[in-house]
């Protein structure tokens, strides 16, 4: 995500099915890879061959509370704003919204996040 986030110069971004990860004992997060005695904490994309490549994780609480009713970020779980910010800080680009379900209008806006989308006005 990192890498995405800084090839496209991006000031914010949105995780997505949050809603998805409830019910888990923990969210465990890839944060690193190991081959032999290397550790590289981007994707080795330079390795010819990826077959004994390990991925590293670091495990966050989870949640199982429903988050498909939620608008308010201070509303989500502990669990789910540590994730939240556990993500802003490994990849260095704030969260301005969150998806907390499947339908268009089931998003969690961060206070203070800067503004993803210009104002629509109609026409006519």
């Amino acid at each position: 995500m990192r890498a995405a986030l800084e090839l496209n110069a991006a000031d914010a971004w949105i995780p997505t099915n949050l809603d998805v990860l409830s019910g888990f004992d923990e969210i465990r997060v890839g944060v690193g890879y190991r081959q032999g005695g290397q550790r590289w904490s981007e994707y080795p994309a330079h390795l010819a061959a990826i077959d004994d490549l390990e991925v590293e994780y670091e495990a966050l609480p989870g949640w199982t509370e429903d988050l498909t009713g939620l608008t308010r970020y201070e509303d989500l779980p502990s669990a789910v704003r540590t994730y939240v910010e556990y993500l802003e800080r490994a990849v260095g680009v704030p969260v301005a919204l969150i998806s907390v379900g499947p339908e268009r209008d089931q998003i969690v806006t961060r206070r203070g996040a800067p503004r993803l989308l210009p104002e629509v006005q109609e026409v006519g």
